[in-house]
């Protein structure tokens, strides 16, 4: 619901009073305090926005009351609730209770409202009906709008539309582990093992599925998540498709590297995504980075999947970037993913500071390994990037700035990645911006202003950009 455009409804459009309060001087500092914010301040912007879509409920449950006939808004409205159903129902039942319990994580509620079936819930329901009316209101709007965005994409000719993202996980205290007890594990998370990326593994703090309580459930809440993430997708990437195969299991209390992984029914999960993706008409790109199982990507592309190809990945044994002419065409390439540095911080080594400034590196030897490591990743992508004739070989050349010298490589390396079979690629806003510090830092939560950084122009201002045109032309002579 925070991405809802609030002034394009028509509850904004036609309400005197909800305009009124949005350009009052209060409500005008509130908006220009979260605008010049260093990073994006979310329970600000929900609150600002909260305020008003509470109040263009109010006017639309006025104007388009329950029953009301010959009215196409509240029809819309209707239609929506029916085809949502019981899953819609139980999330904005939640959503209120949420609203109820003042924010209280679920399982800290009374014991008659943790579970959507139980009296307790059913009683709030029956007594909040407005509360979960205004949640599915949300929901509503929300869906509009993104199935406009879907439409404008097919009416501007593009031929894949909304590349959309499926979440590895969901917040333990959150609505989807609340709605579907009984298909997730609730005293355990998931996570990924010690690996080079990070030596201590990674805890992601969300609870994975109960393989058994899906097949139980004839993968319900499974196809439900497809259907929903689809709907106006032309790709979906599946965030850590691995996890259809087996997934790496964390008790309670215990650090990353004391997991293990647990099966998944990867038939029946494999074969719902390839039907879910036919019914839908969606590519299905695959995470397949860290620790893939022996055979995982054969079994992708006999299925048609893309496998998710990322440039600082593709080497050989000895180190050597691979050549483009050596990506698998049925893949997606990209530069880096939003879980890695920029070109940029990269190259600088910013991402290193990061992980030694939040205590990544157990040793000494550890860091002093990576900075080895950074030094000669550098020299071996100059020699692939000169390889194929992108970079001349005075680079990098010492009389040029270091913003320069980060342009000329954001350019080579689009460049190099554009000469891939690959079916689709992938350029990465932040590189488009040439922006140094990295999106999202896994393994930190407080610490690092994850998915906080705000882009460095405004969307407006993004068509304009020299640089960012300079970067698709350079892509389409390419590609």
């Amino acid at each position: 619901p925070l991405y809802i455009d609030v002034t394009r409804e028509p509850e904004f459009q036609n309400s005197h009073e909800i305009r009124a309060i949005a350009e009052s001087e209060g409500f005008s500092e509130r908006r220009a305090r979260a605008r010049d914010a260093s990073y994006v301040d979310y329970p600000l912007i929900s609150a600002i926005k909260l305020v008003m879509l509470k109040r263009m409920h109010d006017f639309f449950a006025e104007r388009h009351p329950p029953g009301a006939k010959d009215d196409p808004r509240r029809a819309d409205f209707d239609t929506f609730m029916k085809e949502g159903g019981e899953a819609l129902r139980r999330f904005t039942l939640f959503q209120a209770l949420d609203e109820h319990f003042e924010g209280a994580p679920w399982k800290q509620w009374p014991g008659d409202y943790r579970r959507p079936d139980s009296d307790g819930s059913g009683n709030f329901a029956g007594a909040n009906q407005r509360r979960l009316e205004f949640h599915a209101y949300l929901q509503w709007l929300a869906e509009r709008q993104l199935a406009e965005a879907a439409a404008a994409c097919a009416g501007a000719g593009m031929e894949v539309g909304l590349y959309m993202d499926l979440a590895v996980g969901a917040d333990p205290n959150g609505a989807d582990a609340w709605c579907e007890p009984d298909a997730i594990v609730h005293n355990a998370c998931f996570g990924a093992p010690p690996d080079a990326f990070n030596a201590q593994g990674q805890y992601w703090g969300m609870p994975p599925f109960h393989p058994h309580g899906l097949r139980e459930k004839a993968y319900a809440p499974f196809i439900a998540m497809l259907r929903a993430n689809m709907r106006h997708a032309g790709a979906l990437r599946v965030d850590h498709m691995m996890g259809l195969m087996h997934l790496y299991w964390i008790p309670p209390g215990e650090k990353a590297s004391q997991g293990a992984y647990v099966r998944y029914p990867f038939d029946d999960l494999l074969g719902i995504i390839a039907l879910e993706s036919a019914r839908n008409r969606c590519l299905i790109i695959g995470e397949d980075l860290g620790t893939v199982p022996e055979g995982f990507r054969e079994r992708m592309a006999k299925e048609g999947a893309l496998s998710y190809r990322v440039m600082r990945f593709e080497r050989h044994a000895d180190g050597l970037f691979k050549r483009p002419g050596a990506y698998p065409a049925l893949s997606l390439s990209t530069s880096a993913t939003h879980d890695l540095s920029t070109i940029k911080g990269h190259w600088l080594g910013h991402d290193l500071e990061l992980r030694r400034k939040f205590g990544f590196y157990e040793t000494e030897e550890q860091k002093r390994a990576d900075e080895h490591s950074l030094r000669r990743e550098r020299d071996l992508l100059i020699a692939a990037l000169k390889h194929q004739g992108l970079v001349p070989e005075s680079f990098p050349d010492g009389e040029a700035g270091e913003e320069e010298t980060v342009r000329r490589l954001v350019v080579a390396v689009e460049r190099f990645l554009a000469r891939s079979p690959s079916q689709l690629l992938k350029v990465n806003l932040d590189d488009l911006l040439v922006e140094a510090d990295p999106l999202n830092l896994p393994g930190t939560v407080g610490e690092y202003p994850n998915w906080r950084r705000k882009s460095s122009i405004s969307l407006e201002a993004l068509g304009d950009d020299a640089f960012v045109n300079e970067v698709i032309r350079a892509v389409k002579s390419e590609r």
